[in-house]
């Protein structure tokens, strides 16, 4: 009796430890269970493409983000070798070398090949998985799309066996859950993007290798110690923490992606881009976080190098107008209008002045104005502008940063200014002036001042330059003007503008019906005079007899060299009568020249005068010229030294 009472007590013993080891496997497989399911769940997340092989390659996992990004489905790759979808099979094989003896890759770009045929450029991090016993079983690759980085992370796909009823099918089942937590493990390990999963207080319960990078804090400083809201910035928190709210109550009422602030450890803010999704049946998140702060430095250089480009396009524009309508001026007055036009569109907010070398020596005046100088003008010498001192231009890059120009004292203080000298033919003939205009003065800071002034600087330059062409082409324009209807010896208009003159103020009287006469004088004995004197004597006499018949006729009258010695006055308005008294007065006058040659006095001046009115019988202006030129034949004929009005019809 008592060995079966022994028996029976050592079976009961022996039941109890039975169970104890079921219950110990049970607990153990729930943990397993529930870490799998927070895997799954970050592989359901992930935004990369994730792909699981067996050691011959072969697919025995596919993501839904895999799916998107190749177009296949796990069906169609199932049994299938993985080195397929690779476009090179020369690169394919510098990868897998470069795998075989690291046992991982990671970030690696190669071309990968889509269902439709077509290349796409991926970065892939693969990891070699391992038994037990450090056999190979297979492999994790995590593949990014390169031409879109911002992608969310997919949900992973639901992939495990199910556990036997029996014990030995758990033990087999837990050695599966073992092995495809470290497949997730790695997955979340090797994504590329910082990862974290977020419990229902704000707590974070597991961080990847990449978030420890981005926040400087070790895993055992962040795991189940901090709340993700301690690395944002304070703007940021107030909606985030809404998000939050929302996305308890309904994982749909709240954006997935969106850009933050974020912090690391010593404080340094860092643009990331978040996507975050709540893991199903749990109050818990997954976030992940891409630091984007890189990009968003190089977009905002793109931006203000596309904002200084449309700046030049416009200046360069303007500049172009300018110089169209700065060709077509006919004065210099012209030139100086379109110059404060076109200066307050190239320099909205600087004032400034351009000023030419006037008539008095070393004296520059002002002559166009913009902004807050636009009522102040003010004359100054060569010797008021370091610029003009120098002959090249001059910067004061802040008030009392240089030395500053005498001429300013009658402008407003400036806080920045640069002087040009405007050079033609090795010469100053002109300043522009430019400087930034007087207003806040938290605006007018040394760094916005170097930096303003030095930005205009080269356009100022080249406006200068336009300027200087434009004045040198009118007054070349004007030189030759005046050589083609000046007489070069005596100063006096030439006979082709004579005769334009002429047609021009018989039109004129006509149609006002006013008086018009002309002189035609000849200057006495010219040809006695060059034989007795010479040729030189003569030009000499014939430049005196212009001047004085500059000097002694109204502004209105024009003063003409007909030819050789004879000399044509047209004196629009004047009467016969006047023009008779007038001719005589003349005649009288140039005899008071007293004229010397070489030390020598020349003999006395005297003239012979025809004289015409404009009558109705005058059919052309020839006509009138016959009349005065037969008039002035009478009075060389009848003895010179005389006045003959021609005979009325």
């Amino acid at each position: 009796m008592k060995t079966r009472a022994g028996t029976k007590a050592q079976l009961i013993e022996e039941l109890a430890v039975l169970r104890r080891r079921v219950e110990e496997l049970q607990a153990t497989d729930k943990r397993h269970y529930l870490e799998r399911d927070y895997l799954e769940n970050v592989l359901e997340n992930s935004p990369d493409a994730i792909g699981i092989v067996d050691r011959k390659g072969r697919f025995i996992k596919w993501n839904r983000m895999a799916e998107e990004i190749f177009g296949f489905t796990f069906e169609e790759l199932k049994g299938k070798s993985s080195f397929d979808l690779y476009a090179n099979t020369g690169e394919l094989r510098a990868m897998l070398v470069k795998l075989r003896a690291s046992g991982s890759i990671k970030n690696y770009e190669i071309n990968m090949k889509k269902k439709d045929g077509s290349i796409l450029p991926i970065e892939v991090s693969i990891s070699l998985l391992l038994d037990n016993d450090d056999r190979l079983v297979g492999s994790v690759c995590v593949a990014r799309n390169l031409a879109d980085l911002k992608r969310a992370l997919n949900a992973l796909e639901k992939s495990n066996a199910q556990l036997h009823e029996e014990i030995s099918e758990r033990r087999r089942a837990l050695e599966a859950l073992e092995e495809s937590q470290n497949q997730y493990r790695a997955i979340f390990e090797n994504t590329g993007n910082a990862t974290v999963i977020i419990e229902e207080d704000t707590l974070i319960s597991l961080a990847n290798t990449e978030f420890v990078k981005l926040s400087g804090y070790s895993k055992e400083e962040i795991e189940g110690r901090r709340s993700w809201t301690e690395f944002f910035a304070e703007n940021d928190l107030k909606w985030m923490r809404e998000y939050h709210r929302l996305r308890r109550i309904d994982p749909h009422a709240a954006p997935r992606n969106y850009e933050a602030c974020f912090k690391n450890r010593q404080g340094e803010p860092r643009v990331v881009y978040v996507t975050i999704a709540t893991i199903p049946s749990t109050m818990k998140s997954v976030a992940s976080f891409l630091d984007i702060t890189e990009r968003k430095r190089t977009e905002e250089a793109l931006r203000r190098s596309n904002k200084e480009l449309e700046q030049h396009s416009f200046e360069l524009y303007q500049l172009n107008e300018m110089l169209d309508v700065l060709q077509v001026c006919n004065t210099s007055q012209e030139i100086y209008a379109t110059i404060g036009h076109f200066a307050t569109k190239l320099f909205p907010i600087h004032s400034g002045f351009l000023a030419i070398l006037g008539e008095t020596q070393g004296v520059f005046n002002v002559v166009a104005t913009w902004g807050s100088t636009q009522n102040e003008k003010k004359d100054f010498s060569h010797q008021d502008c370091w610029a003009l001192r120098r002959g090249k231009a001059h910067v004061v890059e802040m008030r009392g940063g240089g030395l500053l120009c005498g001429h300013l004292s009658c402008y407003s203080s400036p806080v920045g200014y640069l002087c040009i000298p405007m050079i033609a033919r090795g010469e100053v003939v002109g300043l522009f002036h430019l400087m930034q205009s007087a207003g806040d003065p938290a605006e007018q800071s040394a760094d916005s001042e170097i930096r303003l002034m030095s930005s205009r600087e080269r356009l100022a330059t080249a406006v200068t330059d336009h300027i200087g062409l434009a004045l040198a082409n009118l007054n070349l324009r004007e030189t030759l003007r005046l050589q083609s209807i000046r007489d070069p010896l005596t100063g006096l208009f030439n006979r082709r503008f004579m005769e334009e003159s002429l047609l021009r103020e018989i039109s004129w009287a006509r149609r006002h019906d006013m008086p018009l006469a002309i002189i035609m004088l000849d200057v006495d004995h010219f040809k006695q005079f060059n034989d007795t004197y010479g040729h030189e004597a003569g030009d000499l006499l014939l430049t005196q007899v212009g001047s004085f018949l500059k000097s002694h006729i109204r502004e209105e009258d024009i003063a003409c060299r007909y030819g050789g010695e004879e000399f044509v006055l047209i004196l629009p308005g004047a009467s016969l009568e006047a023009a008779e008294q007038r001719a005589e007065h003349l005649r009288e006058k140039i005899k008071e020249l007293h004229l010397q040659y070489q030390g020598k006095p020349l003999a006395g001046i005297m003239i012979s005068v025809g004289l015409a009115g404009l009558t109705e019988h005058h059919a052309s202006s020839g006509a009138l010229l016959k009349d005065a030129d037969t008039a002035l034949y009478r009075a060389k004929s009848a003895g010179r030294d005389r006045v003959v009005v021609a005979k009325t019809a």
